[in-house]
């Protein structure tokens, strides 16, 4: 099953285009989340600290708990919240 798998995603273009699509969907809370906080990264001082907080923590949801829809959608409604 893991060959099937690997096979479609990466035995052609649209394959690989598909998972890239995946991938970017996976993790849009965390793209959101970057955009929405950039103002977090400046350099220096604690801002930058601060956005890695905020961004950080999306993106550990994103990541452990996005494998549910639950956890997702957790992520999602978390990185466009003010």
């Amino acid at each position: 099953m893991i060959d099937n798998i690997f096979d479609f995603f990466f035995g052609s273009f649209p394959g690989f285009i598909a998972f890239i699509f995946t991938v970017l969907i996976y993790f849009l809370p965390t793209i959101i989340a970057f955009a929405r906080h950039k103002n977090f990264w400046i350099i220096g001082g604690f801002n930058i600290l601060l956005g890695l907080t905020i961004t950080g923590g999306i993106l550990f949801a994103d990541a452990f708990l996005g494998l549910t829809f639950f956890g997702w959608m957790l992520a999602l409604v978390w990185s466009v919240k003010k």
